[in-house]
């Protein structure tokens, strides 16, 4: 957060971590732990490569917005996906994770990703009322079953989805992409 320094606890709104990165690696696979950003906060920096889940469908791990008002928090990630998992984070699969009420922005023309790019086989992932901008994909959720596995349980839901764009005329850019769920 803004208030924020690396050497608090983050465990709580009085004693937040400055860095996504800090607060990341409080966060344990396999339990119900959050990474909360400050509403209206924002970082030059993706949430970057997940290699962590949640306990269960009704305890998952959160990626989530703290404090008064309605902004969201902002993360500007440049040429990098928002949030990223893949086969090569170690995990076997990736479930039990919901990402809610964050602001994703791309970087400049160029510079295009997705902002979600999940295609790492697990489920019950809930993406709920993010904005993506700016991307080449928005959200991309995508199973592989025949080497990774299929990806089960997807909600994307209530999520404003704007300015997709490719980085070059030899690509197309689509709002979301959705394959082998």
């Amino acid at each position: 957060a803004s208030g924020g320094v690396d050497t608090n606890d983050g465990l709580s709104p009085s004693r937040p971590k400055k860095t996504i990165a800090a607060g990341y690696a409080l966060l344990r696979h396999g339990e119900a732990d959050q990474l909360l950003l400050k509403r209206g906060d924002a970082w030059d920096t993706p949430l970057g490569r997940l290699k962590k889940g949640g306990k269960s469908a009704t305890a998952p791990m959160v990626f989530g917005a703290y404090g008064p008002g309605a902004l969201r928090p902002t993360l500007r990630t440049a040429a990098a996906a928002g949030i990223e998992a893949a086969p090569s984070t170690g995990q076997d699969s990736l479930s039990f994770v919901t990402i809610r009420w964050i602001e994703f922005q791309a970087g400049s023309v160029t510079d295009r990703s997705n902002g979600i790019k999940w295609t790492h086989s697990g489920g019950d992932l809930v993406v709920e009322d993010c904005k993506f901008s700016g991307y080449e994909i928005g959200p991309h959720f995508q199973g592989f079953p025949a080497t990774t596995g299929w990806l089960d349980r997807v909600t994307n839901r209530r999520c404003a989805i704007l300015d997709c764009y490719p980085p070059s005329s030899i690509t197309h850019s689509q709002g979301c992409y959705a394959e082998r769920i």
